[in-house]
Parts: C-alpha cells; structure tokens; sequence
C-alpha cells in the first residue's frame, strides 16, 4: 500500500525530532511534515542571532516558541567550548542541562506562565537551588516579562542569551595555579 509506505518513510525520517529548519527542506518534505501536523513559524534563535524559518510540532503542552528556543539553546550549547552532555528533559527537571568545567548547569525555558503559577514557580527555584546552586539560569522567551524572572534567579532574553551563558560560565572556570 503506497500510503502506509509513505507514512513509514514520514515517520522515519521525522524520528524524535520536533523542529525542522524550513531551508533544510525539499518542498515535498515541507508539504509532508504540515500535513502531519508541523506548523510553519518563524523564531529567533540563539545559535545564528537571528529570525529563521521552522517547521515545528511541540511535545506534550509545551507551546511551539518553547520547543524552538529548547533547540535553538541547544545549538549554541554544542558550538560553545567547554561544554558537553547535554540532555534536555521533558520532566521536572531543567529544560537542559550539560557539563561544563566538571560542574553540571541547567537552562530553564519561561514563557512567563510560571509567574502566575506561585507555588509551581517557587517549587521550581528550589530544586534549580538545590540540583544546580549558581549554575542555572532563565531563559525568557518573551522580554516583557523579563525583569519578574530576574527577580527570582539569573535571566536572560533570547537576544542575549549567547552573552550571558559566557557571564555565568565564566563565574565557574576553575582558576589555574601558578
């Protein structure tokens, strides 16, 4: 059956995979990821600074900004020295976390819903406090609520996020002896 073997092919090539980046994509690949439910937007990403084309389809309740920023993070989390073991979780955990310097950090995604959500965002900051003390950091995909995230830990805007991953690496590089 010549659909059941397209769906196979579909499903093989979009594996675990939730964004696509429309410009690495036939316009075959493009139409069959939207029929399967993708959705085309455009989203600033970390990794190149600027606003690019995406297919996305989010996991579980997250929104699509969410995911895209979870990827794009994670972009410039592979290209940045230092850094290795990524993981990204969709659990209670950070959205990332990785090594660095033999310490592990964590990479919080916040569309800003966390703030109305008082005892969810404070049990949040705590267990960041406790797993990850002086190593984590919010990432606020929506500027306007910015300064409420900086409030309760260190946060950063999508459009500086490439500078202050370095400000908060740089606070645990290990000093050499002489």
């Amino acid at each position: 059956d010549i659909e059941w073997n397209r769906k196979q092919a579909l499903n093989k090539f979009i594996g675990d995979k939730r964004i696509f980046k429309k410009d690495c994509l036939s316009k075959k690949q493009c139409q069959a990821l939207l029929e399967d439910g993708f959705r085309q937007v455009n989203e600033y990403c970390v990794f190149e600074k600027r606003r690019i084309s995406i297919l996305a389809r989010p996991f579980g309740n997250h929104t699509i900004s969410h995911e895209f920023l979870v990827w794009s993070a994670k972009k410039l989390l592979k290209n940045t020295a230092g850094i290795k073991n990524i993981q990204e979780h969709l659990t209670r955990d950070a959205d990332l976390t990785f090594e660095f310097n033999g310490k592990k950090f964590a990479l919080e995604i916040e569309k800003g819903e966390l703030l109305r959500k008082h005892q969810q965002l404070k049990e949040k900051i705590d267990y960041l406090d406790e797993h990850y003390p002086n190593r984590w950091m919010f990432i606020v995909s929506n500027r306007n609520f910015l300064t409420k995230y900086e409030k309760f830990g260190f946060s950063t805007s999508r459009n500086r996020m490439y500078e202050n991953l370095q400000k908060l690496l740089k606070m645990h590089i290990r000093k050499k002896r002489m």
